[in-house]
């Protein structure tokens, strides 16, 4: 199969989600973006809307870098009725974000406020917060307050 670089087309989604209803027993779980920056996709909300609709029974699972859940996207994200679970790739502590990921610090402002939206609005869902454990870039201290700092939103 051969097509055009770029985004899926919508149309292609929606196959998809309609071919997965036709398997034999219902999936327990999706993830839409196979570990990929799921709201680069112009139509992400659409497509878990229709997930929701035509999946009724198939909790999401969204991960993300959490840096584009800023400006009401969060919110959007909790009026999705089965996302059950948030992965945010967050990897460093705050003082290393910008070397460690060459974005912004205050991407972590926005992470750390998508994590506090999700918890407010939406207990159940279940939030991981991952880290790179590698002493090639964390210290077992860095690995420390990265786990203070995040644990009161979810998992690390």
């Amino acid at each position: 199969m051969t097509r055009p670089i770029g985004d899926m087309n919508f149309d292609l989604v929606k196959k998809c989600i309609e071919d997965i209803r036709l398997f034999p027993e219902t999936l327990k779980e999706i993830c839409v973006s196979n570990y990929g920056e799921t709201p680069l996709y112009k139509d992400w909300i659409k497509v878990l809307e229709m997930v929701a609709l035509r999946l009724p029974r198939t909790g999401i699972v969204f991960p993300t870098n959490g840096t584009l859940l800023g400006d009401g996207c969060a919110e959007l994200l909790c009026s999705i009725p089965t996302v059950r679970l948030v992965n945010f790739s967050v990897n460093t502590i705050r003082e290393r974000y910008e070397i460690f990921h060459k974005l912004p610090s205050k991407s972590y402002d926005i992470i750390e406020q998508a994590a506090q939206t999700i918890k407010r609005l939406r207990p159940d869902i279940t939030i991981w917060i991952s880290l790179v454990r590698d002493s090639q870039y964390q210290s077992p201290k860095e690995v420390e307050l990265f786990q203070q700092f995040w644990s009161r939103y979810g998992t690390v």
